[in-house]
């Protein structure tokens, strides 16, 4: 499948999550401040957006790059 090969990697992977600062660097992180940062932007999200700008799409057959 051609649309997924960008997402190969040589094998090396992203075992920590990263976090970019205020600089425009990114920065490693625990999950634990990386899940926190998540529930804060996205509160932040539904509260500016009135809960109106949050759309999800999960599914183990298409990607979010599906029509």
């Amino acid at each position: 499948m051609r649309r997924f090969k960008p997402l190969k990697s040589n094998g090396i992977r992203l075992v920590k999550p990263l976090i970019r600062g205020t600089d425009g660097k990114w920065a490693k992180e625990t999950w634990e401040t990386t899940l926190d940062f998540l529930a804060e932007k996205m509160n932040s999200l539904v509260k500016d957006t009135r809960g109106e700008g949050i759309f999800g799409l999960v599914s183990s057959r298409c990607s979010n790059a599906d029509p």
